[in-house]
């Protein structure tokens, strides 16, 4: 998983927490409608989580079967191996593939490895 993506999820399962907490403390003060809204946003949060998760394991899952040249990938998941397949070894920052390949974070491995390989 992106880093990025570790916050969404960490955002989601905040917001869940918040929203069962907050559902709870409805009904116990007899405000149904305000609790079973509250849950059913929850029960939201947990399907967008559930969704992270199946996403990441999709890519990994995706790359793996191309590297190992097991399955050809569909016309979906071609991006997908692309970004697995082009990114340099040892860059864990997405601005290399976001300026298509022209530059690293500083605080990214890659960069400083090819800073030290150009002196």
């Amino acid at each position: 998983m992106t880093r990025a993506r570790i916050l969404v999820v960490v955002a989601y399962a905040l917001a869940y927490t918040a929203a069962v907490a907050v559902a709870t403390e409805a009904h116990t003060n007899g405000h149904t409608l305000y609790a079973v809204a509250l849950v059913a946003t929850a029960a939201g949060l947990l399907l967008a989580i559930r969704r992270e998760h199946r996403n990441a394991a999709d890519l990994i899952r995706t790359a793996a079967a191309y590297r190992h040249h097991q399955l050809p990938p569909t016309s979906g998941q071609a991006a997908l191996v692309e970004y697995q397949t082009a990114v340099p070894p040892g860059c864990t920052c997405e601005t290399w593939w976001t300026s298509l390949g022209a530059r690293h974070a500083t605080r990214c491995p890659a960069h400083t490895a090819t800073r030290r390989d150009a002196t």
